[in-house]
């Protein structure tokens, strides 16, 4: 369908009621979990979740149940379809998330092990594969940064961020926020790794090229049946997304996140995800921390 023959509706107020076309609330979902992983079960709640995320959607297009929406976006092109699971997907995150998994880090790059691994690898390779709007990412290129493991002279760090929702990868690589979202990131991260800007009373932080330079940004899906990387992790961190999915697609997304980081590598889950980790070839670390051992 090209974007000629879609007609908009101005009506943008109108309520439009799932609870009478389930089936549609049913296409959708299913959608949704095939593409992406993330489980969204048939409840109260999640009706909920899902009509006030597509309401002003369906409205926009001038359709009148999530049935000819779920018709409509097999018809229309990627482009409508980005911009459904855009929707629906969540978001949250803010810089230091379940902080004792950075005090944790910052521990494990001065330990002899890893240090050994450094003096031979020349480097550090890591996989941020949840990145959201980027404040996680920034954690964790400052808790590398100012450790005294990656000193001026030794600092080959090199990231990987990717995420499924184009519109937050755009925030991300922008490196931009505002006052009220660092309040939490301490004054001297501030100032050694993000440069201040004032527009009149508003006021930003800008990620610092010191940290810019070192990620890569890229959309990418954990249920891809290919993980094109050529090299092996030392770090990967998937956290507060496997919470979204079903153990068959957990233990899919674990299995191949596994098979791209080293023997030594770890792999960071969410605080709550942790029970769900069952690949043999990781040993738990700490909570939400795993080690590959074979």
């Amino acid at each position: 369908m090209s974007q000629g023959a879609i007609k908009f509706n101005p009506d943008i107020h109108k309520k439009i009621d799932i609870n009478s076309d389930i089936s549609g609330f049913t296409k959708l979902t299913t959608m949704l979990k095939k593409d992406t992983g993330i489980n969204i079960v048939l409840s109260d709640k999640n009706k909920t979740l899902v009509s006030s995320r597509l309401n002003k959607i369906l409205i926009k297009y001038n359709l009148n149940s999530y049935s000819e929406y779920a018709d409509f976006i097999k018809k229309s092109g990627p482009k409508y379809y980005n911009e459904f699971i855009n929707c629906l997907t969540t978001n949250t995150t803010h810089f230091f998330r379940e902080e004792k998994h950075f005090t944790f880090l910052d521990q494990y790059v001065k330990s002899a092990e890893f240090l050994d691994h450094l003096n031979k690898a020349g480097g550090t390779r890591i996989w941020c594969s949840a990145s959201s709007y980027g404040h996680e990412v920034y954690t964790i290129l400052m808790t590398l940064l100012n450790s005294s493991t990656f000193s001026p002279g030794n600092l080959d760090i090199k990231m990987l961020a990717t995420d499924i929702d184009d519109r937050v990868l755009a925030v991300a690589a922008e490196g931009e926020y505002e006052e009220a979202q660092v309040k939490g990131v301490p004054k001297y991260l501030l100032t050694n790794y993000f440069d201040k800007k004032k527009d009149g009373d508003k006021v930003s932080y800008r990620a610092k090229d010191l940290m810019a330079n070192r990620v890569t940004f890229a959309k990418f899906n954990l249920l891809s049946p290919e993980y094109p990387f050529k090299n092996k992790f030392d770090l990967v961190f998937c956290r507060n997304v496997l919470i979204y999915f079903d153990q068959n697609d957990i233990n899919y997304a674990v299995s191949k996140m596994t098979d791209n980081l080293r023997i030594g590598g770890l792999l960071f889950v969410g605080h709550s995800e942790s029970g769900n980790i069952h690949d043999q070839r990781l040993q738990k670390v700490t909570f939400g921390v795993y080690k590959r051992i074979n």
